[in-house]
């Protein structure tokens, strides 16, 4: 399956636990999106302003929610600085008032780890819908 063109861009995936992290890169990959995967929530934000200035297009965000470094509602407010309008999914273990504040707020949806990979897909093919405009 490949992403048409009028959808370009990447999908970003932010995990501190790496293999986690390329797992889901892998599962979205599959798909035909480029993917950037990223341990570290500072270095995904750089990745962001580095692909922004070569006119990549982000489309969307998978992203842990409680990360060293950096909370993923930090990383997101910061993506969504850059890229206004990205879609974003929390996949996490986390739970609690501050993320569901976050999500309802930013219109995050919220995949509750363990059981992640149909939610992620499902994300996935959403994307991909609303960009043919079906």
């Amino acid at each position: 399956m490949q992403v048409e063109k009028d959808c370009g861009g990447y999908v970003l995936v932010v995990d501190d636990e790496g293999e986690l992290a390329e797992m889901m890169g892998a599962w979205v990959r599959s798909t035909g999106y480029e993917v950037v995967v990223k341990e570290d929530p500072r270095e995904a934000l750089l990745a962001v302003k580095q692909k922004k200035l070569e006119g990549v297009h982000l489309c969307a965000v998978l992203s842990d929610y409680n990360m060293p470094n950096m909370m993923g509602s930090e990383l997101i407010d910061g993506i969504l600085a850059e890229s206004p309008g990205t879609k974003v999914a929390f996949v996490t273990g986390s739970n609690g008032q501050l993320l569901e504040d976050f999500a309802a707020k930013h219109q995050v949806l919220v995949i509750e780890k363990p059981d992640i990979f149909q939610p992620v897909i499902r994300f996935v093919e959403e994307l991909r819908r609303n960009c043919k405009g079906v």
